[in-house]
């Protein structure tokens, strides 16, 4: 199938959960790529625009949700998730939702689907809704007030899943920024997988290679969370749970350490990044986005390896690099990407920490993706240097 010039645009973008990887969704299919060294490992033609395309790790899994708009065309609508190996160009199931889906996320146990209203959650060796939890976020608060034209939406974590652990974070609040923290089974754990993994078998997930055709979800045991609740303990046929006071104003952003130990929280203002011990449910630090208290949309959030720092990038011409432990820890910056300043003018971005900790990786909706060097830790400068740059549509396998 050939993609056609305006198809080439890019309608989402996310980062695998180690951050070794880059998965670009366009309104013709996807292109994965690794991150470092770069390179443009693998790609997909679809007569659909992406709506979400998340990958299992570095395996050959992808969770993919279309975005089509004929109503003839409903099995490729946001309403659909497929699991797809992209090795054998096969698609392993198909779940069906009575609302859009918003997101979804994978650990080495669990696949989440966060929808308008509620979050689905199924055990990944064989696709099985285990329960279904209430959520309760302000859609416009997590959307672009004025998109550029040709950008993506980029929807912001809503709710966060620990790569290692059964341990979920969302929303449970409408008006206030209380975060839920759910415990819902043991430690998952595992090495990461290589991405030449030819099925599901071979990545883990027992007996998921042989499920096919459609299957019918959204369904399951409830366990509402309690919207408006006060901060809180308790147990439920779900797990244990805890509700943080974590903001004033509604959630917009969360993001776990690798290890599930702290938990980085950011609300529709903008102006504050919490970062919270999810043993002690105590807050750890208190970042500072905004001298001035002008608002951002967060648009990302993401730890180092070692959980020292922590990137966030949002609305605004500049993403900053906070130190959560050490010397340099700090309420305000500790580093810089100063956009306007490297001739960047596109600011609908993600971005994470490499696999050398030294490195910020940026991913940008126009197509341009770079990596940036942190200062010198005895330089007094805060500006992170750029050292390499590509193009994500014009990459070549």
């Amino acid at each position: 199938m050939q993609v056609r010039e305006k198809d080439k645009s890019i309608t989402f973008m996310s980062f695998n959960q180690t951050n070794t990887c880059l998965i670009v969704g366009t309104k013709a299919g996807f292109k994965l790529f690794r991150t470092q060294p770069f390179e443009h490992c693998t790609q997909g033609f679809l007569d659909y625009p992406i709506h979400i395309c998340e990958m299992f790790f570095s395996t050959s899994l992808l969770a993919v949700v279309c975005a089509s708009d004929d109503p003839k065309e409903e099995n490729f609508s946001k309403k659909v998730l497929y699991l797809y190996n992209t090795k054998i160009d096969h698609v392993i199931c198909l779940l069906r939702f009575a609302e859009d889906i918003h997101s979804v996320i994978l650990n080495q146990q669990s696949l989440i689907v966060v929808l308008r209203t509620s979050i689905v959650i199924y055990t990944l060796e064989k696709i099985e809704p285990i329960c279904t939890l209430d959520i309760y976020f302000n859609q416009t608060s997590i959307t672009p007030e004025i998109p550029a034209p040709g950008s993506p939406s980029f929807r912001p974590n809503i709710a966060a899943l620990c790569p290692n652990k059964s341990l979920l974070a969302y929303p449970c609040d409408l008006t206030r920024g209380n975060v839920c923290l759910a415990w819902f089974g043991g430690d998952s754990g595992g090495p990461d997988k290589d991405l030449t993994s030819s099925d599901g078998s071979s990545v883990g997930l027992g007996g998921i290679g042989s499920q096919s055709g459609p299957v019918q979800s959204g369904q399951g045991p409830q366990q509402s969370s309690q919207q408006g609740a006060s901060s809180g303990s308790g147990d439920s046929q779900f797990g244990n749970y805890h509700i943080l006071e974590a903001h004033d104003h509604p959630v917009c952003a969360l993001a776990f350490r690798k290890d599930g130990k702290w938990l980085a929280t950011a609300s529709a203002r903008g102006t504050c990044i919490r970062v919270w011990d999810t043993t002690t449910k105590q807050k750890v630090m208190e970042f500072k986005r905004s001298h001035i208290g002008k608002p951002a949309l967060i648009r990302s959030l993401c730890f180092s390896e070692d959980g020292q720092l922590l990137v966030v990038s949002s609305s605004s011409t500049t993403i900053h690099v906070f130190a959560v432990t050490g010397e340099h820890k700090s309420d305000t910056s500790f580093a810089c990407i100063y956009l306007k300043e490297v001739g960047i003018t596109e600011n609908y971005n993600i971005s994470s920490f490499g696999q050398n900790q030294n490195i910020i990786q940026v991913a940008f909706a126009d197509g341009m993706y770079y990596h940036f060097q942190l200062p010198d830790p005895t330089s007094s400068s805060k500006k992170c240097v750029k050292v390499e740059m590509y193009n994500l549509l014009k990459a070549t396998i």
